[in-house]
């Protein structure tokens, strides 16, 4: 997932420079097997589809067009990335209301979050002013 500016812009250069081999590859065609040329040609269709994904997903959460779903405990800490980027916050700006280095911040999400404890992911949504809109019971099994 793009997490920054930077990550956006390395990215973009990478979907480039893969649109660029896919001419490429066209050229060469007549020379490689045709099994050759669409394990390549495949290949590279995948990569560049995933890439073409992630960075809509990330511009979409800047321009606020995305919605931020969780189901699960475990979606929340991609959630809190997310909702980051849709506010138009950067890392920085984060790691300034919570108090710590940025750093921390590209830490945490860069790992998204596995490392931080509960309080953490609380100061964070905190600081983001996340709101839940919607709460499930669990209800657990006690014949385990």
């Amino acid at each position: 997932m793009i997490q920054n500016q930077h990550q956006h812009q390395v990215t973009q250069n990478k979907l480039k420079d893969l649109e660029q081999s896919s001419i490429e590859l066209e050229k060469i065609k007549d020379n490689l097997h045709p099994r050759q040329f669409l394990g390549r040609k495949n290949s590279l269709v995948e990569k560049i589809d995933a890439i073409r994904r992630e960075i809509a997903e990330y511009e979409g959460l800047r321009q606020q067009q995305t919605s931020i779903k969780i189901t699960s405990i475990q979606d929340l800490p991609l959630a809190l990335i997310k909702a980051r980027i849709a506010l138009g916050m950067t890392q920085k700006e984060l790691a300034d209301l919570l108090g710590v280095k940025e750093q921390q911040v590209q830490r945490d999400e860069a790992n998204q979050y596995n490392s931080a404890g509960f309080r953490r992911i609380a100061e964070v949504a905190d600081a983001l002013k996340i709101k839940i809109q919607e709460t499930s019971i669990l209800l657990l099994d006690r014949s385990i």
